[in-house]
């Protein structure tokens, strides 16, 4: 996997950086969020929990995709201006966490549905 810098915009008022990447997989599929934000936070010597992955695109018939990244100062900036499900989405620990909660509450709701009888049609 290889990541390309297209572009890189200071956001001011945001206080962040915003970048446009294209990514080279020869060989593999789209690659994934996490892999992404650790690569690209080896590559720019910057902590994973400073860049967010918002867009991941794939070109039809190549080996490349687009994506947009956003990279902020301080993990106090990330809590202020981005939503949960946003953050959620390239941490897989988060992710993870949802998941096991979400399965809890389907089993519980199982044990209190109780069946229906069978409701005969009448003749006519």
């Amino acid at each position: 996997m290889d990541i390309k810098i297209v572009e890189d915009t200071p956001n001011r008022l945001l206080d962040r950086r915003d970048l446009k990447v294209l990514v080279t997989h020869e060989g593999e599929g789209t690659p994934k969020r996490a892999d992404l934000q650790a690569k690209l936070a080896a590559q720019l010597g910057v902590g994973t929990e400073f860049i967010l992955v918002t867009k991941i695109g794939s070109l039809t018939g190549q080996n490349s995709t687009q994506c947009d990244v956003q990279i902020y100062k301080d993990q106090k900036r990330v809590m202020l201006i981005v939503p949960n499900h946003i953050k959620a989405r390239g941490n897989p620990s988060e992710k993870k966490k949802k998941k096991e909660t979400s399965t809890k509450g389907k089993e519980a709701s199982k044990d209190k549905v109780k069946p229906k009888d069978k409701v005969e049609k009448p003749k006519i």
